[in-house]
């Protein structure tokens, strides 16, 4: 890693700030329309419901944000960076549509978290919304930022990389953010985004 240029910071607050407002539009509306009918689709198993709440992994979930602002410090080339933006733009939209066709909602009782962990479960449960459930978009960007950041590092970068993002994943279990459908279709969403959109820039 290393400090960006100039014009690595400019492309990603540019960037940055366009898919923040794509996210808003496709996250909050598809959570929206969810909430105009009672159209619901059951995702998890029932040995899911067995999956404890370990809330204080709140703070694991939340550490998506500083993956995800770590980007102009790995991708050192304007092309990089630019693809990654483009994927997690299509990362998004498609998501989107996943959320408005097969809207749902975790399965588990609405989490009582009191004390200490409160201060991160909180802001995570805020959040996730209600309805936005596959595939999950947190899980995505994880692996998405995994995917990008690993190509062309060395093999010890490359392996925190993706135990950071599969950490992430399974923290959307454990605070019954997510069922394990929703892992595995945005996990599988990221890598397929990503290789598209690598043999676009590369």
């Amino acid at each position: 890693m290393r400090w960006p240029t100039p014009t690595l910071w400019s492309v990603f607050l540019a960037r940055g700030a366009l898919l923040v407002l794509l996210w808003i539009v496709v996250y909050g509306g598809a959570d929206f329309l969810a909430v105009q009918h009672a159209y619901r689709v059951r995702l998890h198993f029932d040995f899911e419901l067995r999956i404890p709440l370990w809330p204080q992994f709140a703070a694991v979930y939340l550490s998506l944000f500083p993956m995800l602002w770590l980007s102009p410090f790995v991708l050192h080339e304007e092309g990089q960076l630019r693809q990654f933006a483009t994927s997690l733009g299509w990362l998004i939209a498609i998501s989107g549509i996943g959320f408005v066709l097969i809207p749902s909602k975790p399965a588990y009782d609405t989490p009582v978290v009191t004390g200490r962990s409160q201060a991160v479960f909180g802001p995570a449960d805020y959040l996730n919304l209600d309805f936005n459930m596959l595939p999950s978009l947190h899980v995505g960007m994880a692996v998405l930022c995994a995917a990008t950041y690993s190509r062309g590092t060395g093999r010890t970068a490359m392996v925190c990389f993706w135990t950071w993002a599969i950490t992430i994943s399974a923290s959307t279990l454990v605070t019954h953010q997510h069922h394990i459908a929703d892992v595995v279709t945005g996990a599988a969403l990221a890598v397929c985004v990503n290789h598209v959109t690598a043999r676009l820039y590369f």
